[in-house]
């Protein structure tokens, strides 16, 4: 199905489209994300594997794209949060920054992490915590990199 076409049916624009596709960090409205899934015959149901369908493979890959950009997103508003967390209630956050600067040690120690995100995960630690929140909601291109190699993990289990 062209992506003409899934916007018609779906009836959202294909700029919309084109921005899930390219993974643009843009938060999306679940209605929206139904009405696509709807207009691709699914069911958004993102806690099971898809069940394949021989007669349209674009719609595997289709799906396994907007589940990445949902994870994606996912990650972002964790992040995201734990930044306003740290501008708010910067007392209670001194204990969970302490604990992503052990995390980023222990990469260091163990060799577990690219230098790249254990180098950049200390300097925005290493910030006061206004500008570590600020840093966090700035990351450009980055971000979804960053996320992905994040020292935060224990900050919300």
């Amino acid at each position: 199905m062209s992506q003409m076409m899934l916007a018609q049916r779906a009836s959202v624009s294909r700029t919309t489209l084109s921005r899930l596709e390219g993974g643009v960090d843009t938060p999306i409205q679940t209605d929206v994300l139904e009405r696509i899934l709807g207009a691709l015959a699914l069911s958004p149901r993102l806690d099971c594997a898809p069940m394949p369908d021989t007669t349209r493979p674009d719609v595997e890959k289709q799906l396994a794209r907007l589940r990445e950009q949902i994870r994606m997103q996912e990650l972002r508003e964790k992040h995201w949060r734990l930044a306003l967390d740290l501008v708010t209630r910067p007392r209670e956050m001194k204990r969970h920054v302490k604990a992503a600067r052990a995390q980023v040690a222990l990469w260091a120690q163990n060799r577990t992490c690219s230098p790249h995100y254990i180098h950049r995960w200390s300097e925005i630690l290493n910030l006061p915590l206004p500008a570590m929140a600020r840093e966090m909601t700035t990351l450009g291109e980055w971000t979804n990199a960053m996320f992905q190699n994040t020292p935060w993990s224990g900050a919300w289990n």
